[in-house]
């Protein structure tokens, strides 16, 4: 599980792993509101952005994804996204090429660090391989979005094309 990884990971640099232990996107706003009153969400945040670094996925668009796949985002709002120009996402938060939310009914159901947090951090850590992932890096790295990417050799081909580097 992505716990299980995360634990792992910061056990291996001598780091400790803090997790938030509900949903990433809920159905409701209301839902999202009061979690943000509960104690252990308001502490867990804290904590993360007094971090020394965020390890986080970018999250590709499209039906595979995590967020498709485990419900918090419908077939109908994926279309949505895709309409609204997004092409990934950073901790759940759908962005476009611009780096902006491409969906804001959907953002404010997202639970845990916003944007402006990943752009506050001392290090901010994005890992994301493969052809899918290549928009969201790319929107990733021209909006500040992480400071360290850790990627393969084929998306970072990609990425770094000369056609690529001048829509920045």
């Amino acid at each position: 599980t992505a716990a299980n990884i995360a634990t792992s990971i910061a056990h291996s640099g001598n780091g400790r792993a803090t997790l938030l232990p509900v949903p990433a996107i809920v159905e409701r706003i209301e839902t999202r509101d009061a979690l943000y009153t509960e104690g252990f969400v308001v502490d867990v945040l804290s904590v993360a952005r007094r971090a020394d670094a965020l390890l986080f996925s970018l999250g590709a668009l499209g039906p595979s994804s995590v967020l498709v796949e485990s419900g918090a985002v419908t077939a109908g709002e994926l279309r949505e996204l895709e309409s609204l120009g997004a092409c990934g996402d950073v901790l759940a938060h759908y962005i476009t090429a611009a780096g902006e939310i491409a969906h804001p009914g959907i953002d404010r159901r997202t639970v845990g660090l916003g944007l402006d947090d990943v752009k506050n951090a001392h290090c901010a850590i994005a890992v994301a391989a493969g052809p899918d992932k290549v928009p969201v890096v790319r929107a990733a790295l021209r909006n500040g979005l992480c400071t360290v990417l850790i990627t393969d050799e084929p998306t970072a081909t990609t990425v770094l094309e000369p056609s690529a580097v001048l829509e920045a």
